[in-house]
């Protein structure tokens, strides 16, 4: 049967969410057992299937008699049914206490991250269909040691991997162009693509510069305001550092279009940043001299922007306080990227969506990463309404269900399994 409700990206984009919808994961019960999932509202009678504490469900509306309507992801399949709704608060009387987060549930979503990954994948680079084995049996030795005698080891690793990810991705820890080169630095040791076939030593990380100018370290320097404005905010110039909600990128098209552009704006902005560079070193304050940014923009300058063929921007509201779990979507760019209940980065993601859509080919994802809030509130309405026979089950679909976009979680879970196997192999 064809599904009643498929995506379609130009109809869909402004879809409404549903009604008490969120992405939301399960407390921990007092008594540490799974939660059951119901056939309906009301009934006593219990399916089958049960949810891991931290599991990430999908509630489709509001509570009707003690319970919501939520769909998931368990056991290779999509699930739906109502859950107490009790599974979302803290409950003061349980001995259960600290963060959502499951063992149970990170193996589980893992899972599914690699399954939907090498769905998507199979046309990507090489170096992604690398990841997705590797990672695939790093996860498969932690599902071996969670079910040995060392489980209070993982789940202990677990934790404290949680607190150091809360620390590294924190944007109050350092300076902006620290936090961004921290960032980079830890994703190209992950995934590191080559750019050409014909010249495999070239990686992406070697044609890459990421950008920490920001709109605020203008302002709050009084002659780079004005500046800003007199030389970057002119109707001759395209404007990347401000002007959207996530981020930004350009790339040197005169490498691979024979005939220029007009406006070739990748160096326009080359020329932006050496003006910007000589100004600050003849008429900026010491203040603006001694900044983190003017130290790394005279850096770039003096190596003469060497090898860089693609510059990213990160916009202002990328770099806010709100928490992905809080705010899921950034514009159009999905940025809670959670396995588990383990924290995630908005800049981080928003990171890798750039990098991804910026050049003439998805050198990071094997799939647009585009994913409009839109999409998912539109297939909430329709499992909604008609249950999950409603609902694609293309990777694509079903990764919108989810809320969440499998490849680049894959990034964030090739990290994490890294991370605990160190831990582990130290114990």
């Amino acid at each position: 049967a064809q599904p009643i409700c498929p995506i379609s990206r130009l109809e869909q984009i402004r879809s409404p969410a549903p009604p008490g919808a969120q992405v939301a994961r399960l407390y921990p019960r007092c008594d540490r057992r799974r939660w059951p999932l119901y056939f309906n509202a009301t009934s006593a009678q219990v399916g089958e299937i049960s949810l891991p504490e931290a599991s990430r469900v999908i509630v489709l509306g509001p509570e009707v008699s003690t319970r919501v309507p939520v769909v998931t992801w368990l056991d290779g399949n999509l699930r739906e049914g109502w859950i107490e709704a009790q599974a979302f608060h803290s409950n003061p009387d349980c001995p259960v206490k600290g963060p959502l987060l499951g063992i149970e549930a990170f193996l589980q979503e893992a899972q599914f991250v690699l399954t939907l990954s090498k769905l998507m994948g199979t046309s990507s680079s090489l170096e992604f269909n690398q990841l997705v084995v590797r990672t695939e049996m790093q996860v498969q030795a932690l599902r071996n040691l969670s079910q040995s005698h060392r489980r209070s080891e993982v789940e202990m690793a677990l934790q404290n991997l949680n607190v150091e990810l809360t620390t590294q991705f924190s944007t109050t820890q350092t300076t902006r162009v620290a936090h961004l080169n921290q960032l980079a630095i830890q994703l190209f040791r992950v995934h590191n693509p080559r750019v050409y076939k014909a010249a495999p030593g070239i990686r992406a990380a070697d044609e890459t510069l990421i950008v920490p100018l920001s709109m605020t370290w203008f302002k709050d320097h009084p002659e780079l305001a004005q500046y800003f404005k007199d030389h970057f905010v002119t109707s001759d110039f395209d404007n990347r550092i401000v002007g959207g909600q996530t981020g930004e990128g350009i790339f040197n098209v005169a490498l691979w279009n024979p005939i220029a552009p007009l406006q070739d704006t990748f160096s326009q902005y080359l020329g932006k940043f050496r003006a910007l560079d000589r100004f600050i070193k003849s008429k900026g304050s010491n203040s603006t001299k001694n900044s983190p940014e003017a130290h790394w923009l005279h850096e770039q300058v003096d190596k003469n922007f060497e090898g860089v063929k693609r510059l990213i921007f990160i916009h202002a509201a990328t770099w806010s306080g709100s928490s992905p779990k809080d705010l899921p979507w950034l514009d159009h760019v999905n940025v809670d990227q959670s396995i588990g209940g383990l924290p995630t980065s908005k800049l981080y993601s928003v990171l890798m969506h750039e990098l991804s859509v910026n050049g003439i080919t998805y050198l990071f994802f094997p799939s647009d990463s585009h994913q409009p809030a839109g999409y998912s509130f539109h297939l909430w309405n329709c499992a909604k309404e008609h249950g999950l026979v409603g609902v694609p089950r293309d990777p694509d679909s079903i990764s919108q269900l989810m809320a969440i976009y499998p490849p680049m979680s894959l990034i964030y879970l090739a990290q994490e399994v890294q991370a605990l196997e160190a831990a582990l192999i130290r114990r």
